[in-house]
């Protein structure tokens, strides 16, 4: 019993690790790149008189997430609205990796918004995701030269609903 525990303790951690190092399958010169290692989902933060936002990592440029979420936490059975914000200058792109490595690009999207009433910095973008498994997913923004990322924590719907 102990050999096996340590047999699946020492293969977790060897993905665990390869999760980690392994590069992204992505390769062409123009994809948006992760600017981290691991993925933790971002805080969500919810006024009562507006959408729930997440403000994203970036090195050198501010990015902000605007959700248009059915439910919070996200789900699995359920598309997702995001409009993006970053500043910069260049061309917006971006795709969502989960932890195992599988990766999607947006069901629509990214569309520039010509203006909204939503107050960050940055130009602004509409984009719609479809996250096929829960866990965490880390979406990647490439804006010009500059990257930056939004870790989003993904669940199965409950097994009962309520119509």
């Amino acid at each position: 019993m102990l050999k096996v525990r340590l047999s699946i303790v020492s293969i977790v951690s060897i993905m665990s690790l390869w999760f980690m190092v392994s590069p992204s399958p992505i390769a062409a010169q123009d994809s948006p790149k992760a600017t981290g290692t691991e993925c933790t989902p971002f805080a969500i933060r919810q006024d009562t008189d507006s959408f729930p936002e997440i403000e994203g990592k970036s090195e050198h440029q501010e990015l902000w997430a605007l959700l248009f979420p059915y439910h919070l936490p996200i789900r699995t059975d359920e598309d997702i609205k995001i409009v993006w914000r970053m500043t910069g200058v260049g061309t917006f792109q971006l795709f969502a990796q989960h932890t195992d490595g599988t990766i999607i690009p947006p069901i629509w999207g990214p569309e520039e918004h010509g203006g909204s009433s939503w107050h960050r910095p940055g130009e602004e973008w509409g984009t719609g995701f479809h996250f096929p498994k829960a866990g965490c997913w880390r979406i990647v923004v490439q804006y010009g030269t500059d990257s930056g990322e939004v870790d989003l924590l993904i669940v199965d719907p409950p097994e009962w609903q309520i119509f």
